[in-house]
């Protein structure tokens, strides 16, 4: 009989500790909570959370909530999840979900921080300093998501000259070979890419200056065209300047049909 209490009071106590410690996650956030609190009641933020902080428009008051947070990442169950900030940026910018820590506090609440203080500093045509808040924090690619909205409303409002101004804030990530070492390692096929997707946004803001006959804004916007890279023979490759062409030919049959 004895034995078997002793087995019942093991089991017992098994189970107890089993549900009873806490995870990696769990302390980390009791850690966070009590520096969200010692904040709010020190008078140095006006909320206890970033949303309710950038619901105010409180960016400040957000970064410092934020920066309670676990710099960790974390699976759903709590345990910490072994990967890097470079890696899970990687991750947001693709959209990819395999990979993607399930709980990145701090991380998250940064990225929410920095897609509401884009937005909101684009809106208010402040270009420079939603662009440099993306890139110290190395998400630049938050700033460049928001400029297709952007342009967008702008050209619709007929702002064409803002628009210019938002447009010469990209920065490039990718340059052209010319001769690259090997087939396999050029880098023109991610230049392309990212000219393309350059090149179809500036179509989508002279086609708006078309039908606006904004004579002052087009030839601006044809300046800013780029160069597409063209394979002349094995390893060897050629800027084409095709995609201004292009353009330049609608302007010149929009002129005569409006």
């Amino acid at each position: 009989m004895k034995r078997t209490k002793n087995i019942f009071f093991l089991i017992t106590a098994g189970v107890l500790g089993l549900f009873g410690c806490s995870s990696d996650y769990d302390d980390a956030m009791e850690i966070a909570n009590e520096c969200i609190e010692e904040k709010f009641d020190d008078e140095v933020i006006k909320f206890k959370s970033v949303k309710d902080a950038l619901f105010a428009f409180d960016f400040e008051s957000a970064r410092l909530i934020a920066n309670c947070l676990p710099d960790n990442f974390y699976y759903q169950h709590g345990d910490l999840y072994s990967t890097t900030k470079d890696e899970q940026l990687e991750k947001i910018e693709s959209g990819e979900d395999w990979g993607r820590a399930p709980m990145a506090p701090h991380l998250d609440a940064m990225i929410e921080i920095l897609r509401s203080e884009v937005t909101y500093y684009v809106g208010r045509g402040e270009y420079g300093f939603a662009k440099k808040a993306c890139d110290e924090m190395g998400c630049g690619f938050i700033y460049d998501q928001a400029i297709p909205n952007a342009l967008d409303v702008l050209c619709t409002d007929g702002k064409f000259n803002e628009a210019i101004a938002l447009l010469s804030t990209k920065t490039f990530n990718q340059s052209f070979e010319a001769k690259p070492s090997s087939e396999w390692t050029s880098n023109n096929s991610k230049y392309n890419d990212e000219v393309s997707e350059w090149n179809n946004l500036l179509d989508m803001v002279i086609n708006k200056a078309i039908l606006a006959q904004d004579e002052e804004s087009i030839p601006k916007l044809l300046l800013l065209y780029k160069e597409i890279a063209v394979k002349k023979r094995e390893n060897s490759w050629y800027l084409s300047d095709q995609p201004k062409k292009d353009a330049l030919k609608r302007v010149r049959e929009g002129k005569e049909h409006l």
